[in-house]
């Protein structure tokens, strides 16, 4: 212990307590992916979750380890030590993992709300099940139908809700520049690829921070 430095047994000391904010900050992150994602329903594949709950569990984990090394680094304990250093480069792997799963799933999210919308407008018990649902849908995002507005119910049989239509048509006009149908799945989908979208970037991000930060933090920790 009296041969490291004060300044390297800083450095252990600051990765650990960066380390612990960093789990901290992936749990909450992940229970916030989670929990938006569900408030989806139907529309939303349980799979899309997985990001999030990779998030959770990880930042668990790094909340423990950093912990762990805390202690490691107050003790000299040699093996905790060891067995810090092996955990630490693990929970790397997931970290990415987690992050590339939200950036590859970003691509199949439009394509797989529009088959769950489609599915839900002909399956009557679906359509009936998911009506408070898709109201708060076209009140938020102020869409109409799947991709056409009026003419999906039409296409269904279903009944037009003839003001949200009208809205609809006037919010593409005043509040956004990209060019878009009036139909909900442009902006359930957009909606649901922000949460994979900052899942991903988060993911990549950390994990890569974390390699530079584990190797200068074990290179300090060779003598502890």
């Amino acid at each position: 212990m009296a041969q490291i430095s004060p300044k390297a047994r800083f450095i252990f000391l600051l990765f650990n307590i960066l380390y612990f904010m960093i789990g901290a900050g992936m749990l909450g992150v992940g229970i916030y992916n989670i929990i938006s994602i569900q408030s989806f329903g139907v529309f939303a594949r349980d799979e899309y979750i997985t990001g999030g709950v990779i998030f959770a569990i990880v930042g668990i984990a790094k909340i423990i380890l950093s912990i762990v090394g805390i202690i490691g680094w107050g003790t000299g304990w040699k093996y905790l030590l060891g067995v810090y250093s092996i955990l630490v480069i693990f929970l790397i792997l997931p970290t990415l993992a987690a992050g590339i799963f939200g950036l590859q799933q970003w691509y199949f999210v439009f394509n797989e709300v529009g088959v769950a919308m489609n599915r839900t407008y002909s399956v009557q018990s679906l359509y009936d099940s998911t009506s408070e649902q898709r109201q708060e849908f076209r009140n938020e995002f102020r869409c109409c139908g799947i991709l056409n507005g009026e003419v999906d119910y039409i296409t269904y049989e279903r009944k037009i809700p003839e003001n949200d239509c009208n809205n609809a048509t006037d919010y593409r006009q005043t509040t956004t520049d990209v060019p878009r149908g009036i139909g909900c799945q442009y902006y359930i989908s957009d909606a649901i690829k922000f949460h994979l979208y900052y899942i991903g970037a988060i993911g990549l991000g950390f994990g890569f921070f974390e390699i530079v930060a584990a190797i200068v933090a074990m290179q300090h920790a060779e003598g502890l």
